[in-house]
């Protein structure tokens, strides 16, 4: 049984504080998980890897029946050019009869918490891109 802690800060305000910059507000919002640090029981580990398919999806290592990570309930992904990024869950676990599919379109970094008894099963991506990804989940 693993551990998950993420947690920071998302700043934003003008590019200088100064008398001519309006607005001269900014703001903080704090960022972590629903719950915070939450356990897994299996996780992908960091995977690296480039991805070069322009034309169809490829399915992402370490996430589907028999890979590492069968249902996951968190992503980290982070891409260095647009890539469309497909992920394949159930809903309150019926992931073959009614499976959803929502396609992201990507470039930098996607998270995501997924709602229990609507893990991930599936991860695939489209687009020509450098990535890195983690994913955990309950198993």
């Amino acid at each position: 049984m693993g551990q998950l802690s993420f947690e920071g800060q998302l700043s934003a305000g003008p590019a200088s504080q100064s008398a001519g910059v309006f607005p001269a507000s900014s703001v903080n919002c704090p960022v972590s998980l629903k719950t915070n640090p939450t356990s897994f029981g299996a996780c992908t580990g960091v995977i690296e890897r480039s991805l070069s398919s322009a034309s169809s999806y490829t399915t992402l290592d370490g996430v589907g029946a028999g890979k590492t990570v069968t249902r996951g309930t968190f992503i980290y992904f982070k891409c260095d050019s647009k890539l469309s990024l497909r992920l394949t869950y159930g809903d309150e676990g019926d992931y073959t009869t009614t499976p959803i599919v929502p396609v992201v379109v990507v470039q930098g970094l996607f998270v995501m918490e997924f709602a229990s008894g609507a893990e991930l099963v599936l991860l695939e991506a489209e687009g020509s891109s450098k990535l890195e990804y983690w994913v955990s989940g309950p198993q």
